[in-house]
């Protein structure tokens, strides 16, 4: 029960922050405290070898690899990367769930691992969204394209609710705005139950 919550209170966390229009040049600080895995009895997966290739980053230095716990996040371990190519590699393998890895400059990042926590991913730092290519993680793989997805309606339903802030709940337009709202919302719960009904057994759908 303590791994369920863990990774359903990250995935919303992640979702709603991912959804909101940004400029994904902007780097995302990401406070982590040393120590171990706060999850008493985690569910484990691996052995890991992930290898994340940025193509237009250059960068060589420290890689955090933070986890999360509920309201907290915490390093799991710490790689390096060297020319752009992030790898990491571990024996006993890591807590299945959401990582992210950030580096030195708060770039970051993120990956879903379960049980086979052997991939690679191909990235463009710039357009993270659009040009990433994730293979051997169908996990990771679905996230992003849920994100993606995510991203052609959150925007219109952000906007629908500033508009809505200014209006009087009587208007006529306030009632279209309303209503397109809904229309929208019920557009993603359908998405979100077509994903669970296409993957049953995958814990990113499941937890979505």
């Amino acid at each position: 029960m303590k791994y369920f919550v863990f990774v359903l209170s990250l995935l919303i966390w992640v979702s709603c922050k991912e959804s909101a229009p940004k400029n994904q040049n902007s780097p995302v600080s990401l406070e982590a405290d040393p120590g171990k895995d706060p999850i008493s009895n985690p569910v484990m997966g691996g052995p890991t070898d992930i290898k994340i290739t940025m193509t237009d980053l250059n960068y060589s230095g420290p890689v955090q690899i933070v986890g999360f716990y509920l309201d907290q996040n915490y390093i799991q371990d710490t790689t390096v990367a060297q020319n752009g190519i992030i790898t990491y590699k571990s024996d006993k393998g890591m807590p299945q769930g959401l990582y992210y890895f950030m580096m030195k400059n708060d770039q970051t990042i993120q990956v879903m691992v379960d049980e086979d926590q052997t991939f690679e991913i191909k990235v463009a730092m710039n357009d993270i969204f659009n040009s990433i290519q994730v293979n051997g993680s169908f996990e990771t793989e679905l996230m992003y394209k849920t994100i993606q997805y995510e991203q052609t309606i959150n925007p219109e339903l952000i906007q629908i609710t500033e508009k809505l802030k200014g209006l009087q709940e009587s208007s006529p337009e306030y009632k279209t705005l309303v209503s397109k709202k809904l229309e929208l919302e019920a557009q993603k719960m359908s998405y979100f139950q077509k994903l669970l009904a296409d993957h049953p057994k995958s814990l990113f759908a499941i937890l979505k």
